[in-house]
């Protein structure tokens, strides 16, 4: 999609066959720029570190994954719009007494943004297919004709 964004325009985002977005690369990127990204590198304790960022105000999203080196954890945080907490992030890791080792804040690509509109797509039609029970029904392309078997 980096072609799309050097050639393009104007862009149109068809998702299960309705339209779920529609303007310029740049626009698309500010609109997804509603939220601030950041990775992270940092060393401790993997509950302590959590529990430490979710108290920052304005974290909307926190994944933290084991990295290569031992009690070092990658960080995806999102926080609501705008919100630049780069500085709030060190100051309370020093509290703690964890060292930021790496910290990268990411712009929204255009494949960034086709991916998050479309798998909102795809989980709404998921919840869709859940009948009264609970169970989980296939998907109407996942469906498999049984009498050909």
């Amino acid at each position: 999609l980096s072609e799309v964004s050097a050639v393009c325009d104007y862009v149109l985002i068809i998702s299960h066959g309705k339209l779920v977005a529609s303007d310029t690369p740049e626009n698309l990127s500010r609109l997804a720029a509603g939220s601030h990204n950041l990775t992270l590198l940092i060393k401790g304790r993997k509950e302590e570190i959590r529990k430490a960022l979710e108290e920052i105000q304005g974290t909307r999203d926190l994944t933290l994954e084991p990295s290569e080196e031992a009690e070092v954890w990658k960080i995806k945080m999102t926080t609501e719009e705008q919100l630049d907490v780069r500085e709030k992030v060190f100051y309370k890791m020093a509290e703690h007494h964890c060292p930021i080792l790496e910290m990268k804040s990411d712009k929204a690509s255009l494949e960034q943004i086709f991916l998050e509109l479309t798998e909102d797509e795809k989980k709404e039609n998921l919840v869709d297919s859940v009948d009264n029970s609970g169970e989980e029904q296939p998907l109407p392309e996942e469906k498999v004709d049984k009498e050909g078997e």
